[in-house]
C-alpha cells in the first residue's frame, strides 16, 4: 500500500512539473522568437499605440519594437498587397497619418512635413497627398489635414460629397486628434497621426 501511494505521488510530481514545462514554453515562445530575429531591439519598448490589425488604440506595454534590419527608412507594418512609397532619406517627414477603414480594414498611409491632402488623385500644387484610389465618391483633391503648433486641423478642399468628421459635416478648419472618425466618399476611416 505505501508503495502505491509513493507511486502515485512520484506520478502526481512528474505531470506538474510536464505541466509546469508546458505551460512555461507557451508562455516565452512569442518572447523566444522575437529574441532570435536579427532586427529585435531591446532598447526600445512599446507603450501604447496602433494596433495595425484593428487600427485601435490601445496599451500593447512591455512590447519590444520589432523592425528591419539596417533600414534607414521608418518601418511600417502593412497588410499583404499594400503599398508605401517610403520618402528619401534626405527628406524626412515631420508626420504621418494612417486611414483604417472601417468595414474592410483596409490601410491608407503616408508621411508628410506641414500638410497632406487627401484625395482620389495626387494634389494638383504638388503637395503631399495620401491617395485613396478606386472611390469615385471622393473628390481628386478632397481635403487636408495641416498640424500647427502639434494640433492637427482638417478642411474640406470644395469637394462635392463634403467631409464629415466624427458624423458631423465640416464647414471650416477643424481640430482632428487621434481616433476620430473621418467619412469622406462613401467610406468612414478612423484617423491616427503623428
Amino acid at each position: 500500500m505505501i508503495i502505491y501511494v509513493v507511486v502515485m505521488i512520484s506520478v502526481l510530481i512528474a505531470l506538474l512539473v510536464i505541466f509546469a514545462l508546458v505551460m512555461w514554453f507557451i508562455n516565452n515562445r512569442e518572447e523566444r522568437r522575437i529574441r532570435s530575429t536579427p532586427h529585435y531591439r531591446h532598447d526600445v519598448i512599446i507603450s501604447g499605440g496602433v494596433d495595425i490589425n484593428t487600427g485601435q488604440m490601445h496599451r500593447n506595454d512591455h512590447m519590444y519594437f520589432n523592425g528591419m534590419k539596417d533600414c534607414c527608412f521608418p518601418t511600417v507594418c502593412l497588410q499583404p498587397n499594400h503599398t508605401v512609397m517610403p520618402m528619401s532619406p534626405g527628406n524626412q517627414a515631420r508626420h504621418s497619418i494612417l486611414l483604417v477603414e472601417q468595414s474592410t480594414g483596409m490601410q491608407y498611409y503616408s508621411y508628410y512635413n506641414n500638410d497632406v491632402v487627401v484625395g482620389r488623385t495626387m494634389a494638383k500644387d504638388g503637395r503631399q497627398t495620401l491617395v485613396i484610389p478606386n472611390d469615385e465618391t471622393i473628390s481628386g483633391n478632397h481635403c487636408r489635414i495641416s498640424e500647427i503648433n502639434g494640433v492637427f486641423f482638417i478642411e474640406d478642399l470644395g469637394s462635392a460629397n463634403h467631409t464629415y468628421l466624427n458624423r458631423r459635416r465640416i464647414s471650416s478648419s477643424e481640430r482632428i486628434e487621434n481616433g476620430d472618425l473621418l467619412r469622406i466618399g462613401k467610406y468612414t476611416y478612423q484617423v491616427f497621426l503623428s
